[in-house]
Parts: structure tokens; C-alpha cells; sequence
């Protein structure tokens, strides 16, 4: 039996006879000879184990090699991706049959999701399809990792979609053997059934160059600093990662920036802490990612919102008479201006 019944093929089931979703009616009539009715007490069951499902119905729906974020539910034959205030995405497997980069075709079906056998009162909103790298499979389907974007098609409008599947699809490009596709609702809720990605040409990938001219910007306020960087022709997106102490920081301890636009040669780090030494280096993402550039460092500023005096020998620093400063030592550090005595 089913909760909710099968909104998509106008099937009975376990429905809610009013705005009440936790209160039940049976549906009528008696079950085939030998079935065996089980109840879900929930308003709804993850397909994925957990969310009281067990890991051998995720294993006999197929999934068990996909991941999720968000409410991905169960359906008679599709799946009800989000929920009434929050979207979801679903993540294939890895696509290791790809013997190269790739253009590929992803097509499905999907429905505008309502409540209304009628399709009336559906929620809008479109189909997000991308191609991403570093995607982790974990527990229960939970995707972790340093998740980049290697591609992305155009918003898929589903609206028209009301109160029967429609087919759609989207194309994408650079996508290796170690992507995943990621299928996710704009907002709120979707149905989603029949996801085949087809490879429709082989482009050989090629390594962009790891970017160069990595700087960061003279400090403009103590929770902030900006990593600049000469842009690489073949990006399509860029990573940063940026961690505090030392330029020998085990990995453990970076922060990443992901999915920056192809077309930025900056980017600004931000809720950092004040006084502090920060290490940034950036990629570049495309069919293939870059190595890593040479590293940048930078101090932020105190909390008084101006750099300190230089740590090295004062006999370096010259005072002027109209209160100015300046660091005369060969690092030439610039230094605070001086409050002036004169009215």
C-alpha cells in the first residue's frame, strides 16, 4: 500500500482526507489473495537507508550507488525530490564508463509536483542538471567531499509538466570519468523518473595551466583578505583554498571556495580572524583540474582596523615632522600613520 497513493498515475492508496497529512484514510476495496499490507507511520520514508528504511530496500531499488541532499522520497516507480520548503538533488553513480572526456545527454522525465490529482496548486519552479567532481558517497547516501562544478546546463522549466510526466533534457560538457551528474529541484518539490545520461561525443580533456600572478590585496579590514590571479583560458570554474599558520598546513585544515565563475580573477575570503598569517592558493577547473598555483600569504589587520607596526627594528622607522611614517629597513613594511600634535 502506498502513502499518499500514486499522485502521478491517479492510483489509490493511504491519502489524506484533509490538510491533516499525519491522519490516514484506507483506500477501498480488498487486497489481492496473500498480500500483506504494511503500514508507514511517517508522513513520508527516505529511499535511502535511514529515516526508519532499511539499507536492503535502498540496495533493491538500485540507488545504492547514488547519493543525495535533501528529501529524496519513495514513489511507486519515481522518486518526490524536496519538500514543502526546502529542494533536494540527486547524484548518480560515478560515470567510470566514460573512456575520456565527454559531451553528454541527460534525459528524464519529471512532473510538476501538486497535491491535486489535477495537477492544480503545483509548486514552481525548474530542474537544475550539472555535471560535478569530488563528490563523496557516505553514510546513508549523504554526499560529502569538496564537491566543484565541471559543468552546467540551462534551468529545465518543468511547469508545463502538471498532472503527467513529461519528457526533458539537458546536455553538458567536460564531464570525465570521475563525475557525477546532479539532477536537483530549483525550490521545493519535484517527481523525477526514467535518468539515462547518454555520451554523445568524446573530447579528449586537456589540463589547463595552474593559474598565475596569485597575490593577495593589501588588507582592507581585519575579517577579510582578497586572492587575486591571472585568468587561465580554459577554466571553466576556479577553486580556492586558504587555511591559517603556516604554508605547511596539513590539508585537513584548508577551506575551499568552490564554483567560481570562469571569467573571475579575484576572489575575497571572508570571516577571518584579525592579527592572523593566511595561506590561498587557486586552481583552475575544466575537463581536467589545473595543479595548484604558488602559494599567496598575507596578514589580516588588528581589530583597531589598521595594520601593526612592523616587528622589525624601530631604529628602521623614520618619523617626519608632519606626523608621517615610514618603514626605511629593506623590507620596506608600510606602517600606520602617526596622530598629529598640531591643531
Amino acid at each position: 500500500m502506498i502513502h499518499g497513493g500514486d499522485i502521478a498515475n491517479f492510483a489509490a492508496g493511504y491519502y489524506p482526507p484533509s490538510s491533516n497529512r499525519g491522519t490516514y484514510a484506507a483506500a477501498s476495496g480488498d487486497n489481492p489473495s496473500g498480500f500483506s499490507a504494511t503500514r508507514c507511520t511517517a508522513n513520508e520514508f527516505d529511499l535511502f537507508s535511514g529515516g526508519g528504511v532499511a539499507a536492503p530496500y535502498t540496495e533493491g531499488t538500485g540507488l545504492s550507488a547514488w547519493g543525495k541532499s535533501g528529501n529524496i522520497a519513495g514513489r511507486p516507480g519515481y522518486v518526490k525530490m524536496g519538500a514543502g520548503s526546502a529542494a533536494a538533488s540527486l547524484y548518480t553513480p560515478e560515470l567510470t564508463a566514460l573512456p575520456d572526456a565527454a559531451t553528454v545527454k541527460v534525459r528524464f522525465s519529471a512532473q510538476a509536483y501538486s497535491e491535486k490529482y489535477d495537477g492544480s496548486g503545483a509548486d514552481a519552479g525548474k530542474i537544475l542538471v550539472k555535471a560535478v567532481r569530488g563528490a563523496v558517497l557516505g553514510a546513508k547516501g549523504a554526499i560529502t567531499g569538496t564537491v566543484t562544478e565541471v559543468s552546467a546546463a540551462d534551468p529545465v522549466d518543468i511547469s508545463a509538466a502538471k498532472a503527467r510526466f513529461r519528457e526533458f533534457e539537458a546536455t553538458l560538457t567536460n564531464v570525465t570519468p570521475d563525475c557525477r551528474i546532479v539532477i536537483s529541484t530549483s525550490e521545493k518539490r519535484a517527481l523525477l523518473d526514467n535518468v539515462v545520461v547518454t555520451c554523445t561525443a568524446i573530447t579528449p580533456a586537456t589540463k589547463p595551466a595552474a593559474p598565475g600572478g596569485v597575490s593577495f590585496d593589501a588588507a582592507a579590514a581585519a575579517d577579510r583578505l582578497t586572492l587575486k590571479w591571472n585568468a587561465v583560458p580554459d577554466a571553466t570554474s576556479y577553486t580556492v583554498a586558504y587555511w591559517k599558520g603556516s604554508a605547511s598546513a596539513p590539508e585537513s585544515e584548508y577551506a575551499y571556495k568552490t564554483g567560481i565563475a570562469s571569467t573571475a580573477t579575484s576572489q575575497e575570503l571572508t570571516n577571518l580572524e584579525s592579527n592572523t598569517s593566511y595561506w590561498a592558493k587557486v586552481k583552475a577547473v575544466g575537463s581536467l583540474d589545473s595543479d595548484w598555483s604558488e602559494t599567496a600569504n598575507a596578514t589580516t589587520m588588528d581589530s583597531g582596523g589598521e595594520p601593526l607596526l612592523p616587528t622589525a627594528d624601530l631604529l628602521d622607522v623614520v618619523f617626519r615632522n608632519d606626523g608621517s611614517a615610514m618603514d626605511n629597513s629593506s623590507s620596506a613594511t608600510p606602517v600606520r600613520r602617526m596622530p598629529s600634535s598640531r591643531p
